[in-house]
């Protein structure tokens, strides 16, 4: 490939491989920390430290190529960067902090594409694999923690066909990031081509994820996602605001997926939109709670 480099001057490199499937896991002993602590590559294979890197480049480049002004703009990178540090005050979700914007997507992918997915993954890899304790009891519940998860979202302990995944909050994809490298180590999903009257470029026998997030202008970044991700996990995109009711019009599409589904992620989301849900007495979350399938 050639050495093109994209608009911020960097390297253009190629997508991430979609090569073979590896029984690499995760390695080292460090615990998951919060986002601001979390070193992006480390505890885990060479391989799935390159592959978030180069998916990190091919999203920020997409944004640039999508609107090429924001390389360079001193002015909107310090607002965006500006706005993603109110998500760390508690309070700030009670106004709102909009995450629109290409400015905001490109710093969001540059800081916490590779953190956040890399997070997800070594989260599953330590409960699915890996749930090791010093602790008889604490190493106990582990086991029994790593033993419900495989009986419910591994293809070969839990007998199912295809894993149905919702990602609450997670409109960039950073969820759905590591649900790729957990499928191809743990999962075992493996995707065909659509049968006839299927949406949302789903796969029989495949691992789809849903992005749900109130921001809708997320979603323009779906397809160079699901150009990385495909066909370890297919993607789609869902409005949701958890501060309404899970049932509320506004959260239609959102709560039929999240009734069905059979793997539900809240990751900084309930950090992030604390108080906001608070003030509806966490209705969405009640609602969640009432109406997701048996087992999810």
């Amino acid at each position: 490939m050639g050495k093109a480099k994209g608009a911020g001057g960097r390297q253009r490199q190629p997508p991430p491989s979609q090569g073979s499937s590896s029984n690499r896991i995760a390695t080292g002993k460090q615990s998951a920390g919060g986002d601001g602590n979390e070193e992006g590559g480390q505890g885990v294979a060479p391989e799935v430290a390159e592959w978030f890197e180069k998916g990190r480049i091919r999203m920020m480049e997409a944004c640039e190529e999508r609107n090429p002004s924001i390389v360079g703009d001193a002015t909107k990178a310090q607002e965006a960067k500006q706005r993603l540090a109110e998500l760390s005050q508690r309070g700030s979700d009670t106004k709102g902090v909009s995450f629109a914007g290409d400015a905001l997507h490109h710093l969001y992918f540059s800081t916490k594409f590779e953190r956040r997915g890399i997070l997800l993954y070594r989260i599953l890899a330590h409960l699915l694999v890996s749930s090791t304790s010093s602790n008889v009891k604490t190493q106990g519940e582990m086991a029994a923690c790593g033993a419900a998860l495989r009986a419910g979202i591994c293809r070969q302990e839990s007998g199912k066909t295809e894993l149905l995944a919702v990602s609450v909050g997670g409109g960039p994809g950073t969820d759905a990031s590591g649900l790729y490298w957990a499928n191809k180590h743990f999962l075992g999903f493996k995707g065909t081509e659509p049968a006839e009257g299927r949406e949302g470029g789903r796969l029989d026998g495949g691992l789809h994820c849903v992005l749900m997030d109130k921001e809708k202008s997320w979603r323009r970044n779906l397809a160079t996602l699901q150009g990385i991700m495909h066909p370890e996990v297919t993607l789609d995109f869902a409005p949701c605001d958890v501060g309404q009711a899970c049932t509320s019009p506004s959260n239609d599409k959102a709560s039929a997926d999240i009734f069905a589904a059979d793997l539900i992620i809240f990751a900084y989301v309930s950090h992030e939109t604390s108080q906001v849900a608070r003030s509806s007495d966490f209705a969405f979350y009640r609602g969640v709670c009432k109406g997701a399938k048996k087992g999810a």
